[in-house]
């Protein structure tokens, strides 16, 4: 122990971020940001406010609209922008050297923050059934937080809320089970419907491809039957030709005579003599031949 703290004399310093305001005797001596000096302890009394920003967790719970507990985690950052409004509402007396609150006055200011954020938050959550809260936690945080920046209260407490957040918002251990149970089931089922869709698109894509199949062999068959009467067509056609020709050229022969005709035949053999091989004239044809040359000679 040093001979100053042997007199009862102490060194007290705040930080550039912390407001003081020390009194002796009960009267103001210094008040500020940043005061420091030897004072005399037993007759000086310290009151320290922190001006810095100060960031409060938080976890509470409250009701939703179907009667379900759920338990709500987070944290809001505040800022004392008026140091005398909060020391005339708290007792904020530290102790010098270990600058520690000797009561706990100045623990009850994001106690109080707290509260108001709490009001408009079981509003909210009182008025919504379980499954919609859960996934609420943006919406919870911007509402609640533009409500508390903007409250009369807070700012009659000498601070302004930088920021406020709903990191997790969470139901009863049995019914997050439920609540998993039937998740999961909804996801099996959404898996079994997509295989069955896949399946169905499958039969579908199978369907239309033996269908075009089909459809490609009968219109081969509607071509191939348009071929096959078109050429039975021209094979008729053709053999009408042939027959009127064959009539044509049978109606000449039946006007000629018989030596006219054994001439023609005559004059055809002549015609093919280079392809014939061997021919054979019966005596019949010779005798006919004969006659019909000297007949020719009488004449």
């Amino acid at each position: 122990m040093s001979i100053l703290e042997k007199i009862g004399i102490v060194y007290f310093k705040a930080e550039p971020t912390e407001y003081a305001r020390i009194s002796v005797g009960g009267k103001v001596k210094a008040e500020g940001r940043g005061q420091s000096g030897f004072f005399l302890e037993h007759r000086t009394s310290f009151e320290l406010v922190d001006t810095g920003l100060v960031d409060s967790p938080f976890a509470f719970k409250e009701t939703t609209a179907d009667n379900q507990e759920i338990s709500l985690q987070g944290g809001f950052t505040y800022l004392v922008e008026d140091p005398q409004k909060v020391l005339k509402t708290y007792n904020c007396t530290v102790d010098p050297q270990q600058k520690s609150y000797l009561t706990d006055g100045f623990d009850k200011l994001p106690e109080h923050i707290l509260e108001v954020a709490r009001a408009g938050t079981r509003r909210i959550v009182q008025a919504t059934p379980l499954e919609r809260i859960l996934t609420m936690c943006d919406d919870i945080s911007q509402k609640v937080a533009e409500e508390t920046t903007k409250s009369s209260k807070i700012a009659n407490l000498g601070v302004t809320v930088q920021s406020l957040y709903f990191a997790a918002i969470s139901p009863q251990p049995e019914i997050a089970k439920a609540l998993g149970a039937v998740y999961r089931e909804s996801l099996l089922q959404k898996s079994d419907e997509a295989s069955y869709q896949r399946r169905a698109m499958a039969v579908e894509k199978e369907r239309a491809i033996r269908e075009n199949e089909l459809a490609n062999q009968i219109s081969l068959e509607q071509k191939r039957k348009e071929f096959v009467a078109l050429q039975g067509a021209n094979t008729l056609q053709e053999a009408d030709f042939r027959a009127q020709a064959e009539a044509k050229t049978l109606a000449v022969y039946k006007l000629s005579t018989p030596d006219e005709l054994r001439a023609l035949a005559l004059m055809q053999l002549a015609r093919d003599a280079k392809r014939i091989e061997s021919l054979s004239i019966t005596p019949e044809l010779l005798g006919a031949l004969n006659n019909h040359v000297r007949s020719g000679d009488r004449a």
